[in-house]
């Protein structure tokens, strides 16, 4: 904790908040994980259906396709909500130093 900052400042509790990575402050949730692995999974297929009407050729390894682009969407959304806002929050508190 810089010297000084007063224990019961905001400034304090903001710069307890960004070093203490087990914070409640940004967390993944399940919800936002699998509405986004649902929504990639559809889109994909939807894809495979649209190449396959114009080609005329059957797309290999729908299920596989499908689960990797879900799987690929809930990783990424994890990691946006998790490591990709606190970076925001830590450029945005950068800004407001300057």
């Amino acid at each position: 904790m810089p010297a000084w900052l007063h224990e019961d400042s905001q400034e304090n509790r903001d710069y307890q908040a960004l070093q203490n990575p087990d914070s409640e402050h940004h967390k993944a949730h399940f919800s936002h994980e699998f509405l986004a692995s649902a929504a990639a999974g559809f889109v994909a297929n939807e894809f495979q259906k649209r190449q396959e009407k114009a080609t005329g050729n059957p797309s290999q390894h729908k299920v596989l396709i499908d689960g990797a682009s879900a799987l690929a969407a809930g990783f990424l959304t994890n990691l946006v909500e998790t490591k990709g806002l606190d970076y925001l929050d830590k450029r945005k508190l950068e800004q407001q130093g300057k």
